[in-house]
């Protein structure tokens, strides 16, 4: 279902798969669009939301899906603007500012107008009673969403963000938020006068979206500009003060397209750095065309171009004009069929990995 809806700093489309016995949340910010007319139909596909949750729905099978559409593009480039603080005119973010608590504010309002609810409802885990277990995830060397605990804000349902591309500027504005409302937790914890300002900052849905949190996937992020990973020393320090602390995991998913930007290298390096000094789990795959086996777009951001032949899977598209198709072939020792991003969304026009 494809809505409009209006949250607390104005409207974005939403497309929404709902899970009448649904085990958690899955809410996806993607990335720039490819607007060339030339572009092969199959990034076209790629790059439509409808798209989107059905690949979404195939790794989280037992969890609602909604993917955000940014507020708007500027000749392809997406622009967050309803959810940070302030952007350049393509989209880049002009820092992440913990205060205003602006993107879950917007994320758990267009939730609610939604009717997205955050506890779990009494039924839930009626299908793995039954003997059916989700395996797809697990496939695909995610982290699905795992138990908040009894203890752990009377069963929020987890929840799990990820973010592609320039979608992963949303994350950032939560893990800031996130270290923020952690100190603000710890000092109504410890008796202060905290409480009515956390009261008078956020509402009780927005500290429900951040009470339930345990997943933040960056698939491929990346920016022409600074900005593309969280690196506040003392913001992610805080995130140790979570009460779900314990089950946060952030996962980094990579390309060699992102890997080759030194300066994404550098941010991702300072922020991996600083989440494992808070002691929160982490996680990076780096994908390289000899393994064959996941990328970003396997689980989520690319069509299925492939066939199988004799036990190797050939991957064939037309790259642009004048150049001849790609073929990526599988290891006969392996034989799982698989699918590439060879067209990075984020950067040229298509990224190919080839095995050069």
């Amino acid at each position: 279902m494809l809505a409009v809806l209006r949250g607390a700093h104005g409207c974005n489309k939403i497309h929404l798969l709902r899970r009448d016995l649904c085990q958690g949340l899955v809410i996806f910010f993607g990335g720039d669009l490819i607007v060339d007319a030339r572009a092969p139909a199959a990034v076209h596909q790629l790059q439509d939301s409808k798209h989107q949750v059905h690949l979404l729905s195939e790794r989280f099978p037992d969890c609602t899906i909604a993917v955000v559409v940014a507020s708007r593009f500027e000749g392809g480039f997406a622009c967050y603007d309803r959810f940070l603080n302030g952007t350049t005119l393509t989209g880049e973010p002009k820092g992440y500012n913990p205060s205003s608590y602006k993107a879950s504010e917007q994320i758990s309002s267009l939730l609610q107008a939604a009717n997205i609810p955050f506890r779990a409802c009494a039924q839930q885990g009626h299908d793995q009673k039954n003997g059916d277990h989700p395996s797809s995830a697990d496939a695909a060397n995610l982290h699905p969403p795992a138990p908040l605990g009894a203890d752990n804000h009377q069963g929020l349902l987890p929840c799990q963000l990820v973010g592609f591309s320039k979608g992963c500027v949303v994350l950032n504005q939560v893990l800031a938020e996130l270290g923020q409302y952690a100190e603000l937790q710890h000092s109504c914890r410890e008796g202060s006068h905290a409480s009515e300002t956390l009261e008078q900052k956020l509402r009780h849905d927005q500290m429900r979206f951040l009470q339930a949190i345990t997943g933040v996937h960056y698939l491929d992020a990346g920016l022409n500009a600074p900005g593309a990973h969280y690196t506040d020393a003392a913001g992610i320090a805080s995130l140790r003060l979570l009460p779900q602390a314990q089950q946060l995991h952030i996962s980094f998913h990579l390309t060699p397209w992102a890997h080759r930007r030194q300066h994404v290298i550098d941010e991702r390096t300072r922020s991996i750095e600083l989440l494992r000094a808070a002691g929160a789990a982490t996680n990076t795959l780096l994908l390289r065309a000899h393994q064959y086996k996941l990328n970003v777009a396997q689980w989520l951001c690319s069509g299925t171009i492939r066939s199988l032949v004799n036990g190797r899977a050939e991957i064939k598209h037309n790259i642009a004009a004048g150049r001849t198709p790609s073929v990526v072939k599988l290891s006969p020792i392996s034989q799982e069929p698989i699918t590439l991003l060879q067209f990075s969304v984020c950067g040229d026009y298509l990224s190919v990995i080839t095995g050069r």
